[in-house]
């Protein structure tokens, strides 16, 4: 079989743990990255085969390097090895479609599929078909031009521990190349605007009803005189 090193197709050796929706007892990015880099080190050291661990692929995909024997496709699922199973599934993703909207707008960030998710698909045809969709729609989508991000996706070997975040970029990284100001700070500038007018107005009403009220007493004041 032939396959080139992994850190010239965009694999890591870390993996993602920075997410609005976090697992139960997940570690912050940076010591999960460090805890998953050292696994990975170790497992080579011993011998363990590159593909060993969660798969993490950079992003935008880039799967330049990445060279495929066809005869793993002409296995079953039952007679791959994990590792065959692993290089056939980004075989199945270097296939994907990738927008223009995604390369442009997501600037950086991973993609990781875990190992647990990798032995459920492998034994799962229905989870396999569901993590191929979700990674065809995400590099499908579409979007606001101007919004760059890092994206980070996690996908498990349950809906529960798929998980991921989108990072606004700000004017002033690096990363973004644009003098302009972001969508999410012009979306930004234009909602304080909104509520600014929208509280001047609350307060007109507020000075109006206080006179109302003002007019209604004093006319009382004279009926009664």
């Amino acid at each position: 079989m032939s396959i080139t090193n992994l850190s010239s197709i965009g694999m890591n050796p870390y993996d993602y743990a920075c997410s609005r929706k976090k697992a139960a007892g997940t570690k912050n990015f940076a010591q999960k990255a460090l805890g998953a880099s050292e696994k990975k080190n170790a497992a080579q050291k011993n011998g363990s085969s590159s593909w060993a661990g969660d798969m993490v692929v950079s992003q935008p995909p880039n799967y330049s390097g990445f060279t495929y024997d066809n005869s793993v496709s002409k296995k079953s699922k039952e007679e791959m090895t994990m590792d065959e199973y692993k290089q056939w599934f980004m075989n199945e993703m270097s296939q994907m479609p990738v927008s223009g909207w995604y390369r442009s707008t997501c600037v950086g960030g991973t993609l990781t599929i875990t190992e647990e998710c990798f032995e459920r698909m492998k034994n799962d045809p229905e989870w396999e078909k569901t993590v191929l969709g979700m990674v065809r729609n995400m590099y499908s989508s579409t979007g606001l031009m101007g919004s760059k991000m890092i994206g980070n996706q996690v996908i498990g070997a349950t809906p529960e521990q798929c998980y991921g975040e989108g990072i606004p970029v700000k004017d002033d990284s690096p990363l973004n190349t644009d003098n302009e100001k972001s969508w999410w700070e012009k979306r930004h500038e234009r909602m304080e605007k909104l509520m600014e007018e929208q509280e001047k107005e609350a307060l007109k009403r507020v000075h109006a009803r206080k006179a109302a009220v003002q007019e209604d007493y004093l006319a009382d004041l004279v009926v009664s005189e």
